[in-house]
């Protein structure tokens, strides 16, 4: 604000803010060691942007397991760069077998 206090805003972000986001999160991606999962934006009344971002951290928010692994087949990292938080989360359900009582 002009008179140095923050407002901080938190919910959906505008659709042409999530695109630019989504494009900016393709533009920093780095071959086999991925691309941030969150990002703290900045704006300033005077228009100055910052943007600080995570590749390391889970989100806050919880997504389904198919989510993480389309991340991971568009942000492909080496298995040294997974957090273990995220394995976790992209592995899909140990397939069950139904069998008789014991």
């Amino acid at each position: 604000m002009p008179d140095g206090s923050v407002v901080k805003v938190t919910g959906p972000v505008p659709r042409e803010g999530t695109r630019l986001l989504r494009e900016f999160r393709r533009a920093v991606y780095r071959p086999r060691l991925g691309t941030w999962f969150t990002a703290r934006v900045a704006v300033e009344a005077a228009g100055r942007i910052s943007i600080e971002v995570d590749y390391e951290n889970a989100p806050l928010m919880e997504f389904a397991p198919e989510a993480w692994r389309e991340d991971l087949r568009r942000f492909p990292r080496d298995p040294e760069h997974l957090p273990d938080w995220l394995r976790g989360r992209a592995t899909p359900p140990a397939h069950r077998t139904s069998g008789g009582a014991r």
